[in-house]
């Protein structure tokens, strides 16, 4: 799992993301650049409750507005 805006972004750009989650309560300024990046490329999009609850999920004691799920090698 890939946690934060600049991270995500990073791998999204590089095509290393399979799905996308964002918290509904983050502000969509902050999210807006990695939700047009992951629309452009064709990545799903979930919504998670919240900023707390996403970072609960993704393993961190913050809250986190954007993580990634990173493709596996095969």
């Amino acid at each position: 799992m890939i946690v934060g805006i600049k991270q995500t972004l990073r791998m999204l750009e590089q095509g290393k993301i399979t799905e996308i989650f964002v918290a509904r309560d983050a502000d969509f300024y902050v999210t807006r650049n990695v939700l047009e990046a992951a629309k452009a490329a064709r990545i799903p999009i979930h919504y998670v409750e919240s900023m707390k609850k996403l970072g609960n999920i993704c393993g961190i004691e913050i809250g986190a507005a954007v993580a990634g799920t990173e493709k596996t090698e095969e």
